[in-house]
């Protein structure tokens, strides 16, 4: 008899055997998303292909892992197709548990551990700061016996609970801790009692990053399982073989390693299915039916053919069963089903006058893409060097069913629909006498942009009657710096003052001019002091700790005799 002196009712409850399996399972699950080709539905339905069609995939996502190592009594030949149709007999490890105990897996992350421990030493020894600075102090009051970048990484660490993506081995930052998968079996009377202490405990417990609605849930079903009298289905395991064979009763249990099984779970839907079958020699399964943008949460388990000794149901016979048993689920792996590779800009960019209708028409093609994800040609403009470009136009023919969002906002005004990629524009305001800086740009399906196109200074020639073209800069400037690429000895941009372990700052005012007057003599005002309630502004930047301060000065005028 037990006593459950832990529970509210305070009933008695009998003691029951604990039937369980304990199986080698893989480790070091990693998982990479590749993005392949552009389909307008890639983010809204899964890509379904054929096997004969997987070498067309376009995004996928591999799975890789490191398989079991001896854990075969013996090695029968597998039938990978047999066991593809026989999946829905596979038992998980909790279920040769009897019903009245239930398994949990959860994940610690302990990335998040050691950086509140890290943390926490820190704040002993009086250490404050941002990640950087408590990673260098540290690291010195440890007479360097961490890293200090080590400690860094680890620190600026911000990945949820629960769920850790795992880093190849030989990678050497954030591979330096691991999450740790871990499973249980708890009786179904005391699964509320322990998970809810855990959840509630001030200690960093791996039950605090457990999800307590669900547990409460399955322990409330667990509750209503419970029968007021005792059953013999309360002390037996139940199973489903596959094959049964009789013979003398064995007191040893066989095992087999078959294959492996691809568990996947999607985060928005929370629906959890297994995604792929292989074989035992298998390191590495590739899923291709991902949705972009969709986050996945892979595990996989070891498929074990048992053979156990067992008892026919309603029978009574003693007969060898072989059970399909699926081991412990491996860590969790999480993937981001994302892109991150901006577009080049348009090639081969043309400019042709048309004399008759007196217009500057503007052709280009498409960039070298293999995604084929451009959605969106841009054409800019601007009148000199020293101003920014303005958006003439958005030629648009996104087909995308769920459009991602985008980092950019486009008045509308500047935005011309079309069914199909439009690779010419005209501009409407160019004449015999403008003269303006042309670049062109290129928008993909996930909102991300390229840089300029190589630009170019357009002018009418009055005396050829014709446009002549000048190239003012080579391709892929930044967005926000046009001019980095422009040539002709010419700086766009000035060095900032670069000083460090300075401790005292001589700050000297000193213009060339103490008044500026416009055409009419009329002072400007640009030179402006404290009486005027002028205040100057220093930018003081720590690039390695990326923090500034500003440094706010006044000016007073202390002259006795001021100029007219």
């Amino acid at each position: 008899m037990l006593s459950g002196d832990s529970m509210s009712s305070k009933q008695q409850i009998f003691s029951k055997p604990l039937s369980y399996v304990d199986l080698p399972a893989p480790t070091f699950i990693t998982a990479n998303f590749s993005y392949v080709k552009y389909s307008p539905d890639e983010s809204a339905a899964e890509q379904q292909l054929s096997a004969s069609a997987r070498g067309a995939s376009l995004r996928n996502v591999v799975i890789s892992w490191e398989p079991v190592v001896g854990s075969s009594d013996h090695e029968d030949a597998v039938d990978l197709k047999k066991l593809m149709n026989n999946v829905k007999l596979i038992h998980r490890e909790g279920d040769i548990a009897h019903t009245a105990a239930s398994t949990f897996s959860i994940q610690d992350d302990a990335k998040l551990r050691v950086r509140s421990t890290i943390k926490r030493s820190a704040q002993l020894r009086g250490i404050v700061g941002n990640d950087t600075d408590i990673a260098l102090k540290l690291s010195s009051a440890l007479s360097g016996a961490v890293d200090p970048s080590t400690l860094q990484v680890t620190l600026s660490e911000r990945r949820s609970a629960g769920v850790m993506v795992h880093a190849p081995r030989r990678q050497a930052a954030g591979s330096l801790v691991r999450g740790v998968a871990i499973s249980f079996i708890v009786s179904d009377h005391f699964v509320g009692d322990v998970v809810k202490s855990g959840a509630s405990s001030n200690s960093a417990g791996p039950l605090q990053s457990m999800p307590t609605g669900n547990v409460f849930t399955l322990w409330q079903s667990a509750i209503r399982r419970k029968r007021p009298a005792a059953s013999s289905v309360d002390f037996e395991s139940v199973i489903v073989p596959t094959s049964y064979f009789e013979t003398a009763v064995k007191s040893s249990t066989i095992r087999n390693l078959l294959g492996y099984v691809v568990e996947r779970s999607e985060a928005s839907t929370g629906s959890s299915e297994i995604v792929g079958v292989t074989s035992r020699s298998a390191v590495s399964f590739i899923d291709h039916r991902v949705k972009y943008g969709s986050r996945y949460v892979y595990a996989v388990r070891a498929i074990y053919e048992v053979e156990v000794p067992s008892l026919l149901v309603g029978r009574g016979e003693q007969v060898i069963a072989k059970v399909l048993i699926a081991s412990r689920a491996s860590n969790l792996v999480a993937i981001d089903c994302l892109e991150s590779y901006p577009p080049k800009p348009p090639a081969d960019v043309e400019f042709v006058w048309d004399g008759q209708r007196q217009q500057l028409i503007i052709f280009w093609t498409f960039p070298k893409n293999s995604t084929q994800d451009v959605t969106r040609f841009q054409v800019f403009r601007r009148r000199s060097l020293t101003e920014p470009f303005m958006l003439m136009k958005e030629l648009d023919f996104d087909e995308t069913l769920l459009p991602m969002p985008r980092s950019e906002s486009v008045l509308p005004v500047n935005v011309r629909r079309t069914t199909y990629p439009q690779l010419s524009f005209v501009d409407p305001d160019f004449g015999q006498r403008s003269r303006y800086i042309y670049a062109l740009g290129c928008v993909d399906a996930h909102g991300f942009v390229s840089g300029y196109s190589t630009q170019y200074e357009v002018s009418f020639d009055q005396f050829r009657g014709n446009i002549r073209i000048d190239v003012v800069s080579r391709e892929s400037a930044p967005r926000s710096y046009p001019n980095l690429y422009v040539g002709n000895g010419k700086k766009f941009t000035h060095d900032t003052i670069v000083r460090s372990g300075m401790k005292k700052m001589d700050l000297v005012f000193d213009p060339e001019y103490l008044r500026v007057t416009d055409a009419n003599g009329a002072d400007m005002k640009i030179l402006r002091t404290l009486a005027e309630g002028a205040e100057y502004v220093l930018m003081m930047i720590d690039t390695d700790r990326a923090e500034q301060a500003a440094l706010r000065v006044q000016v007073d005028d202390l002259r006795s005799v001021k100029a007219g």
